[in-house]
């Protein structure tokens, strides 16, 4: 042990003798090998490697807290601020394995930042969820992160439907379409999606159609916005009308609204006031003629004396005046065809009718008792309707866009309204009497102040011009217009009409089946609407505020295949009358409008019924004929004492023997008038006598007159009848016939032919003579109609029928007396009008307008013509 000491010091004195580098003389040691060098460098390093192992201590410490307040940050929603931190450490720590995770969590943050707030950028975070599935859907991470991606890519293509919908922005749909095909491809496949899926079609179904709408609002408001700038405020309430159909919600749209009160506004502010006074003429001298017209005129009673009473009746071009006690027509005025209204009673100093005169475009006020002129005013246009004579003035529309305010007296107009479109009369009175409603041609009804005539308000209604045919009906509180809008029934409108300077609000409306072209009738709470195809509807109206409403009590239709006027009276005991294809009684009952089986003044109602006290007067015309039957009709037993009957066609006419003038009219009515009586003129009342045929006569009768003189008249029907009428005027006993005819008898020497279906007869003028009926070759089943009977000789004649066949008949008068076809032919087109005979040729004018020229013996073609 004593040894190994100095050994192991030896060793040691050895090394350090190294480490100080031996034994140097001076200037030749070794810096580096200096122990103090050495001492210095040693404990460098060392501090180094301390320094080192705190530096990796404290950054790893540092990056740490780095990543830790990005996670917070991102739980805490402050995405901003998250991206940057995990942005940041994904640069200054590439190397961590929190690199990768790091850049996940920011492009997550970047759509999560789109996604948050009040009003999510869609489009942006589709951006970013798309950057994020570019940028990592090759990593090893992407699974993990595909849950995620399905959450962000359901919630944008809900979410971007549904903001479409709100705020009708189209380009989120395709963000919609983008995502959910996204969520689609990273579909879970142990998880359906059909949910979801629906769930995103509904929204994108929504937004499709809330952006359609937001176009179509868009594009109507302009075309308002184009007919405002144009002065064309009917067409910017027409197109608002037309939006609010399809889609009600824009009722409040501010922009829909405001083009309502602006086209309101432009609508009222267009409509003229003019104070230029036109006066009326006095002048009461009208052209003498002199003729005589005969009436027929029968009465029952001739105890009856004349009160001095007197109703209108309008027949032809003309207006009677007739007694309302004797039923004798009094005086006539002529005022054209067609009036535009029927005469209008007034009260005043002189009691008389208003009427229109359309051959001179005048006005007229006459008196009731004679027919003279109080006074007649010529008018720029006529009139649109009937007048309203209230308080001693007339309002009357014309169809030159007026209503004319005209002084009843004096017959001057003192004001005229202009409208911006066609108005239609009568106007009626509201409930104050101090505002008038009046319906235009199209969509509005406009409120009149009476004092001054100006327009206090319009209302808009959207009904299509024309569609208001009848009168508007004023009904308390409430006005009713009748607005035909669809082919097969009627809208009836209710509006508070309480305060007409405003626009009028709706109060509801009924549905009828029917068109409605004739004038509503109230009385009190009854309210009877005639419907086109003879069809009544009956209701209760209650104008009180709050509870208004129109209840229909019940409908009644008398018979189809009736589109003529209606016209309806309302009398006590809830019953009503209708004149229509007969005078009927109705009653309203609880639950029903229950008819009266009984009916007289069968035909066509020509006139709207007039009364006095439990009568009244009706007038009708038959289907064939337009002279009009007048009677009156007691209400209650449906009973008349006279008849009168106007404006009947002559059809034909001859001399008498001794000078009188005989005529056959239309309606079958006989007229002899002396030869000194027809120059007096006038209205002959007692020269006329009828053939008393059917009421019920639907087609017109058949009068051929004959050669001696006279006439026959035919009719058909269900018993056809033959009147021969002797050349003195006698009407003769009438004949039954075996059928109806089918043309006029043609008269020859013998007799009478008569055409009958698919055979000739004659009827001899000897009673004496009996001849076999001639019978044309039919091969179908039903034989064509005769067209045509033409006279060639005393005892010869052409029938041609429908189809064309012409034969050549003559009568003969051997063992057995008949009828015999010479000769006939086949008429290729058929004759169009009757053929004329041309000495020994017969000419006949075709369908194709060619004349032919035929020999009258063989009926062979002799030459064609061609016509124009």
């Amino acid at each position: 042990g004593g040894a190994a000491a100095p050994a192991a010091s030896g060793v040691v004195t050895k090394i350090g003798r190294e480490l100080q580098g031996g034994r140097h003389r001076p200037g030749e040691q070794e810096i580096f090998k200096s122990p103090l060098v050495l001492a210095f460098g040693g404990g460098g390093i060392v501090l180094l490697l301390v320094a080192g192992t705190l530096w990796f201590l404290l950054g790893r410490e540092v990056s740490s807290k780095l990543y830790a307040q990005a996670e917070r940050d991102l739980s805490d929603g402050k995405y901003s601020q998250a991206i940057e931190q995990f942005e940041n450490y994904a640069r200054l720590y590439p190397g961590s394995s929190r690199a990768l995770p790091a850049r996940i969590s920011a492009a997550k943050a970047r759509v999560q930042r789109e996604l948050s707030g009040a009003t999510p950028a869609w489009s942006l975070a589709w951006d970013r969820l798309d950057g994020l599935v570019r940028e990592f859907r090759n990593t090893d991470s992407y699974a993990d992160l595909l849950p995620a991606v399905r959450g962000f890519a359901e919630e944008i293509a809900i979410g971007a439907a549904k903001a479409a919908e709100q705020t009708h922005d189209e380009s989120l749909l395709p963000v919609s379409a983008e995502a959910t095909r996204l969520l689609e491809r990273s579909a879970d496949p142990d998880t359906p999606l059909t949910p979801v899926l629906t769930r995103i079609q509904d929204a994108s179904a929504k937004a499709e159609a809330a952006i359609a709408r937001q176009k179509t609002r868009d594009a109507a408001v302009a075309v308002m916005e184009t007919a405002l700038t144009a002065k064309q405020p009917i067409d910017a309430l027409a197109e608002r009308e037309t939006l609010l159909r399809k889609f009600p919600m824009y009722r409040r749209d501010q922009g829909v609204a405001d083009v309502l009160q602006r086209a309101l506004q432009m609508e009222l502010s267009t409509v003229a006031i003019s104070d230029d006074e036109r006066p009326a003429t006095k002048e009461t001298a009208e052209p003498t003629l002199h003729s005589v017209l005969p009436v027929l005129h029968s009465r029952s009673r001739t105890s009856d004396s004349s009160l001095g009473q007197f109703v209108w009746v309008l027949a032809q071009d003309s207006c009677y005046a007739v007694d309302t006690m004797t039923g004798e027509p009094m005086w006539r005025r002529v005022i054209g065809f067609d009036p535009p209204f029927n005469p209008t009673e007034t009260r005043g100093d002189a009691p008389g009718w208003l009427m229109f005169d359309r051959r001179t475009g005048e006005l007229i006020h006459c008196r009731v008792t004679d027919g003279s002129v109080l006074w007649r005013l010529r008018l720029p246009a006529q009139p649109s309707g009937g007048p309203l004579i209230d308080e001693g003035q007339i309002y009357l529309a014309t169809t030159q866009r007026e209503l004319l305010r005209i002084d009843l007296e004096e017959g001057t107009v003192s004001t005229t309204l202009t409208f911006s479109q066609d108005v239609s009369g009568p106007p009626v009175l509201d409930a104050s009497r101090q505002f008038l409603f009046l319906a235009g041609q199209r969509g509005l009804i406009y409120a009149l102040r009476k004092r001054p005539l100006e327009c206090a308000s319009v209302t808009f209604t959207d009904h299509a011009a024309g569609a208001v045919s009848a009168p508007l009906v004023s009904m308390g509180r409430l006005l009713m217009s009748a607005e035909n809008d669809r082919a097969s029934s009627c809208r009836l409108r209710l509006w508070d009409a309480s305060d007409p300077t405003k626009p009028l609000p709706p109060e509801g409306e009924a549905r009828v089946s029917g068109q409605v072209f004739d004038a509503p009738v109230l009385r009190g709470p009854h309210l009877v609407v005639p419907l086109q195809g003879e069809r009544l509807t009956a209701f209760v109206v209650n104008d009180e505020a709050g509870r208004s409403e129109m209840t229909e009590v019940g409908t009644y239709r008398v018979q189809d295949g009736y589109s003529g006027p209606m016209h309806v009276a309302l009398g006590p005991d809830q019953q009503f009358w209708l004149s229509s294809t007969a005078f009927r009684r109705f009653e309203i009952a609880a639950d029903s409008v229950r008819l009266d089986p009984n009916f007289v003044a069968v035909g066509l109602t020509s006139q709207p019924l007039q009364s006095v006290g439990e009568t009244f007067f009706v007038g009708r015309r038959s289907r064939f004929a337009e002279a009009v039957q007048f009677t009156n009709i007691d209400r209650n037993t449906l009973t008349g004492t006279w008849r009168t009957v106007v404006g009947a066609r002559p059809q034909a006419a001859w001399q008498s023997a001794g000078g009188n003038v005989v005529l056959v009219t239309e309606s079958g009515i006989l007229c002899n008038i002396g030869a000194s009586r027809v120059g007096q003129g006038g209205i002959e009342k007692s020269a006329a006598t009828d053939l008393d045929w059917p009421p019920s006569l639907g087609e017109p009768p058949l009068i051929a007159t004959r050669s001696a003189g006279g006439a026959v008249v035919a009719i058909g029907g269900s018993a056809p009848k033959l009147w021969p009428i002797e050349s003195s005027g006698r009407i003769l006993p009438p004949v039954d016939l075996s059928a109806p005819l089918e043309l006029a008898p043609l008269d020859l020497e013998v007799g009478l032919i008569l055409p009958m279906s698919g055979r000739l007869s004659i009827r001899p003028s000897q009673s004496s003579q009996k001849f076999e009926d001639w019978r044309a070759p039919v091969a179908a089943e039903q034989p064509p109609r005769w067209a045509h009977l033409v006279r060639t000789g005393n005892d010869e004649f052409l029938a041609i029928s429908s189809a064309g066949r012409c034969h050549r008949m003559q009568v003969r008068m051997g063992d057995i007396p008949h009828l015999a076809e010479v000769a006939s032919i086949e008429l290729s087109p058929p004759a169009s009008v009757a053929p004329v005979v041309l000495e020994e040729s017969v000419i006949v004018a075709d369908v194709e307008h060619q004349l032919q020229r035929l020999n009258q013996r063989t009926l062979e073609p002799v030459a064609d013509w061609a016509g124009a």
